[in-house]
This record gives C-alpha cells, sequence and structure tokens, in this order.
C-alpha cells in the first residue's frame, strides 16, 4: 500500500496502515461480536 500510494506521487508516511483480526470475545460471560463495516474492534 505504502509502495502505491509512492507511486501516486503522495508521501507514504500520509498513509497508516491498521490490520485487525476478528475474535470472539467474552463481557460478563456473553459473547461480543466485532465488526469492521460499524468499526467495532478491540
Amino acid at each position: 500500500m505504502k509502495a502505491a500510494v509512492s507511486a501516486m506521487g503522495y508521501d507514504k508516511s500520509s498513509i497508516d496502515i491498521l490490520i485487525v483480526q476478528l475474535a470472539t470475545l467474552l463481557r460478563n460471560g456473553v459473547a461480543v461480536s466485532m465488526s469492521t463495516r460499524r468499526a467495532e474492534f478491540i
């Protein structure tokens, strides 16, 4: 991604790349769903 941004003429430090892995988490014994569409992840 940084190479693509640089190839388009932008500074590659202008992009931040976040890596997210979905997992099943429990809160008070109840599974809490994570969603990338709703940007709900920990």
